[in-house]
């Protein structure tokens, strides 16, 4: 009953904050003031209970709503809000990129990372990355952003912490495995591969392919971590839904 109750009053405030996003988006172009989560119990229970077990079951409910979804849910109804291009109005190399997430468990804690991706054309572009802990969320500190280019995030073999971003560039792959520690999601290895000369290194070191694919995976069997749109569908399925 009280997961009934935590879904149904974040379906209710997906609803109403995803529909003013696009009334908001249509009016103006100013961009909006990032939501505070003390918004959500105002919004959710404006209804009168009808007992005093009903009412515990919905304080328990917005007692849940501090959580890391909560949290994640109204960072992405933020987004939602942010324009898409960069503030320099000469840029026009992407004028229809989209706002799109990751959930990923990086370290294996049993909260998830959520990542803020840019999206255009197969092209991506990691703009942002946070953690939830102690109850309050940050954003880390990261290089993982690779300005549109081709590639993605794949997990790393055998159930290993961290992720690999992979890059294509031409006819190399690039691939960076990164861990989390603290308030930063830092590189700790890194390797390239040229597939039509079967060259692969690590660290810059020439090695074998079954070295490199200990270390990166296997090139054909890759694990990637999915981008979704931020939609009130998606959030209810994928953060919700965790």
């Amino acid at each position: 009953m009280k997961r009934y109750l935590l879904f149904l009053s974040l379906a209710a405030l997906l609803l109403i904050t995803f529909t003013a996003c696009s009334e908001v988006g249509a009016a103006t172009t100013t961009t909006a003031t990032e939501p505070e989560p003390a918004h959500a119990a105002y919004i959710l229970y404006q209804e009168p209970v009808a007992s005093q077990d009903t009412a515990a079951s919905q304080d328990t409910a917005v007692q849940q709503m501090t959580s890391w979804q909560q949290a994640y849910t109204l960072k992405l109804i933020y987004y939602t809000q942010q324009p898409t291009s960069e503030p320099d109005a000469t840029d026009t190399q992407w004028p229809d990129a989209q706002w799109r997430f990751i959930l990923h468990d990086i370290n294996q804690d049993g909260i998830p990372e959520l990542f803020l991706v840019m999206y255009y054309n197969g092209r991506v572009d990691y703009r942002f990355v946070y953690s939830y802990a102690d109850g309050n969320i940050q954003r880390l500190k990261t290089d993982i952003g690779n300005t549109f280019m081709p590639g993605g995030i794949i997990l790393p073999p055998d159930g290993a912490y961290g992720i690999i971003r992979v890059i294509s560039a031409g006819h190399v792959v690039r691939y960076d495995k990164y861990v989390l520690h603290g308030g930063s999601l830092f590189r700790t290895i890194s390797g390239d591969v040229v597939q039509s000369v079967d060259s692969f290194r690590i660290n810059t070191v020439p090695t074998t392919e079954d070295e490199f694919e200990y270390v990166f995976g296997s090139q054909y069997e890759k694990v990637w971590l999915a981008l979704h749109d931020i939609t009130q569908d998606n959030v209810l399925d994928v953060v919700l839904g965790w």
